[in-house]
């Protein structure tokens, strides 16, 4: 749905997204332009993100157990992938602390 939004609206008047905290749990988002959005602690939590244009920066700072990657990927197998890490154990690490 957003990617076809975003289709309509030409290249020069398009504006990053401010999606800090937003609540897409469940989102449609394949195919969508996230590359400039502002995605810190985002709960992308069972989204489907395939063929979405998003950085590993913006996703290793949200929330999104049981979400679909770009490439097909579940973020759980992304996430340890890329630090060495299971999600659970570093949303237990970081639960009293804030920083999730």
């Amino acid at each position: 749905m957003l990617s076809r939004a975003q289709a309509r609206v030409p290249k020069e008047y398009r504006t990053s997204l401010d999606l800090h905290e937003a609540k897409l749990q469940e989102a449609k988002l394949q195919g969508a332009d996230l590359g400039g959005a502002y995605l810190s602690r985002a709960d992308l939590s069972r989204a489907d993100l395939r063929g979405a244009k998003v950085t590993d920066e913006q996703l290793v700072h949200t929330f999104q157990e049981g979400s679909t990657l770009p490439g097909g990927q579940k973020f759980e197998d992304w996430f340890k992938e890329k630090t060495g890490k299971k999600w659970k154990d570093v949303v237990k690490e970081n639960r009293g602390r804030g920083s999730l």
